[in-house]
């Protein structure tokens, strides 16, 4: 009866074992013993339960251990460790230490001739435990699992992946922007990796960079269609008729309307597409599907559009059945305009007609277009007798017929 009489007072200074633990050990290990998240729940000593607790326990000591040491549980009258029950074995072996499947499955008990001896036994048995490095090793990966690293990881590697493809558009858009070649990509690329800059390993090609291109451009149509349709904005169509290299016809379309807070009237362009013939029901059918693909469909443009802007081909301004004639029946208001940069070749065209002496000074030209254009010698010498004379060399171009310009500028002031 005299050992049932437990003076729980004295229990936390006998504790420890006689033994003594190197220093070392304690002070490498102190912060892994200390960083648990397991949050012990505060008990009562009558609201305690001693059927799954050992039988040399009275319910202080029980609230004690189990306040102290929270990683224990205890399973028939043994005691456990959750961290080497729920750890993962096999990380666990790659630090070096293995787990006592008598910890693991609850199957620690005291042994002693009494009372007092089987206390002291399962007290150096959870001290000798707490301090190995099974336990300490389990404990660190246990609570590493619960910081969720793999997410963190992954949202680090989104991050610094968006960052890189962000670059990479910015210096796509400056190659276009400037109408620089496609090719100068992997130059530049090769130029800001060379400068520290973290641009990863993908999208560097030139073919990336036309990809990239026509992504940024097809947002900024979505965009610039989306303005223009939630302020309503009147607007103006300009039209014109390319070949590509492959002999493809291309229908340009550019658009004239006030855009931004300022409301300053900009021309720019919007889209090219391809015709599969020149038909003047064609060449509207197309331009319709390019608008309406955006958001800017039939209804908008008949209280939007103002007017329809083109060159003088018979298919854009027929009088009877051209581009602008057919969108007149189905837009009463719009006015139908010659484009005026057309209108003045037209001109310069006409007079090269009319002034017969003209036809002289443009065979003249064209003497000395063949001439000196078409023989690398014939310019080598021309160019060293304008050297001998100091004057400057201009070159000459040939005069086109109005389909490709009669009039350049720099060839004008070359004459």
């Amino acid at each position: 009866m005299s050992l049932l009489k437990y003076n729980f007072s004295k229990t936390p200074k006998n504790d420890l074992p006689t033994h003594k633990v190197p220093t070392s050990t304690i002070k490498s290990n102190i912060d892994l013993s200390t960083s648990s998240k397991i949050i012990p729940v505060t008990k009562s000593t009558d609201s305690i339960n001693n059927s799954s607790y050992p039988d040399c326990w009275d319910s202080k000591q029980i609230l004690y251990f189990t306040e102290t040491y929270p990683w224990m549980y205890f399973k028939e009258k043994k005691i456990g460790c959750i961290f080497c029950r729920d750890v993962n074995l096999n990380l666990l072996k790659q630090t070096g230490s293995h787990i006592a499947t008598e910890w693991s499955n609850a199957e620690i008990s005291p042994t002693g001739l009494n009372l007092k001896n089987k206390q002291t036994n399962l007290r150096k048995k959870i001290l000798k435990h707490k301090l190995s490095i099974s336990h300490l090793n389990a404990q660190k990966i246990v609570d590493e699992s619960k910081k969720n690293i793999i997410d963190e990881k992954i949202s680090e590697m989104a991050l610094s992946e968006s960052n890189q493809t962000q670059k990479i558009f910015r210096t796509a858009y400056l190659i276009s922007k400037n109408q620089r070649p496609y090719t100068d990509m992997p130059k530049l690329v090769d130029l800001q990796v060379n400068n520290g800059v973290d641009l990863g390993r993908i999208l560097h090609t030139n073919v990336s960079c036309t990809q990239i291109i026509d992504h940024i451009a097809s947002e900024m149509r979505i965009k610039l269609a989306k303005c223009i349709i939630e302020n309503g904005t009147k607007l103006c169509i300009l039209v014109d008729e390319s070949t590509t290299l492959i002999r493809k016809s291309m229908l340009v379309i550019c658009l004239r309307c006030a855009i931004g807070e300022l409301g300053e009237i900009n021309t720019f362009f919007f889209d090219i597409v391809e015709l599969n013939n020149t038909s003047a029901v064609s060449v509207k059918g197309s331009m319709l599907q390019a608008l309406e693909k955006y958001g800017i469909n039939f209804e908008f443009l008949k209280k939007n559009l103002n007017a329809f802007v083109s060159d003088g081909a018979s298919n854009m301004l027929g009088r009877k059945s051209g581009v602008g004639t057919l969108l007149k029946n189905d837009f009463p208001n719009i006015i139908t305009w010659h484009c005026c940069n057309h209108r003045l070749e037209l001109a310069v065209n006409d007079i090269l007609k009319e002034v017969s002496g003209l036809n002289h000074f443009q065979s003249f030209i064209e003497k000395l277009y063949a001439t000196y254009h078409m023989s690398p010698k014939n310019t080598s010498e021309l160019r060293e007798c304008a050297a001998s004379l100091e004057k400057k060399l201009l070159t000459i171009r040939k005069i086109f017929t109005i389909r490709w310009v009669a009039s350049s500028q720099r060839t004008v002031k070359a004459v």
